[in-house]
């Protein structure tokens, strides 16, 4: 993998389906205009690069890394300083069982987890820009969260496949989403 500090301007950084990949080089640190990196279907990826200097990043993609996802049982990220981040996509990391510090994150839009060992939700109401949630197939989460408020703007939940026995009551379920699946 290359040393990243000499293309300080890269932007987006598409390494889905590298087979072969096993690390992306630390020196990803640096790029304050990364604003995309997909790592989808690297199966062979073992190691997440510290990603503090990344404040543009918008949309992180970690499903699918076999050798990565079926370790990985929490992030090593406090995501709290990726103030532009937009989606979180950590599906089929069926070993993940706590999730990453992201308290504030206002801009996050869409947050994926299928398939993983989380057994609850993350604090919603620090997560007022949330349009999509999926958490299909996710057998340790039994109940909803009391409190949906803080999804002002949800336009799709997905939940099927999972432990939950009881719909949340009407009063719960967002009046603007448009769509859920449970």
């Amino acid at each position: 993998m290359p040393d990243f500090t000499k293309i300080p301007n890269l932007e987006y950084l598409d390494l889905s389906g590298c087979a072969s990949l096993s690390h992306v080089h630390q020196s990803i640190g640096v790029l304050k205009r990364l604003e995309e990196l997909n790592l989808q279907k690297c199966t062979r990826f073992k190691s997440l690069p510290n990603f503090t200097g990344i404040s543009n990043l918008q949309f992180l993609n970690l499903s699918n890394c076999a050798s990565y996802c079926v370790s990985l049982k929490s992030l090593p990220l406090d995501m709290t300083g990726l103030e532009s981040f937009e989606q979180l996509t950590l599906s089929k990391c069926k070993e993940l069982e706590n999730f990453p510090k992201i308290l504030g994150m206002t801009s996050l839009k869409v947050l994926q987890w299928d398939h993983t060992l989380l057994e609850e939700f993350p604090p919603f109401s620090s997560l007022s820009g949330l349009y999509g949630l999926s958490f299909d197939c996710c057998s340790r989460v039994e109940e909803f969260p009391d409190d949906l408020s803080g999804l002002k703007h949800i336009k799709w939940f997905h939940a099927y496949y999972t432990a939950i026995t009881k719909l949340p009551s009407p009063s719960l379920l967002l009046k603007k989403s448009k769509r859920y699946r449970f």
